[in-house]
């Protein structure tokens, strides 16, 4: 599942930096490789938040920064994980109505 949606987000990278040269001017990388610090830096803020939820104090100044592209390509990811397993939703749903009527000859 990770391989189809990763797949499809740098098809779509692709295609977006052929097509739509303005998403990456605020820096998106045009490769999912390249996505460790959008990676890195929600980790650490999940941390930071159970470690808040716990009653710990954390000090924001250490907090690893989130990138200025982030909000692109958290959008771009639901977007194309949507696509990636609908497809393979659609696929399932046809093969099993193929089935059916294939055995009901």
């Amino acid at each position: 599942m990770a391989l189809d949606i990763g797949t499809s987000v740098q098809g779509f990278l692709w295609l977006a930096q052929s097509s739509f040269p303005a998403l990456s001017a605020q820096g998106l990388p045009t490769t999912i490789w390249e996505w460790g610090p959008l990676f890195s830096s929600t980790s650490a803020q999940l941390v930071a938040l159970g470690r808040r939820a716990a009653g710990e104090v954390i000090d924001s100044s250490t907090m690893q920064q989130t990138p200025v592209w982030a909000s692109q390509a958290w959008l771009i990811l639901i977007v194309m994980s949507a696509i990636a397993l609908g497809s393979e939703r659609l696929l399932r749903w046809s093969y099993r109505r193929l089935r059916e009527v294939l055995d009901a000859r």
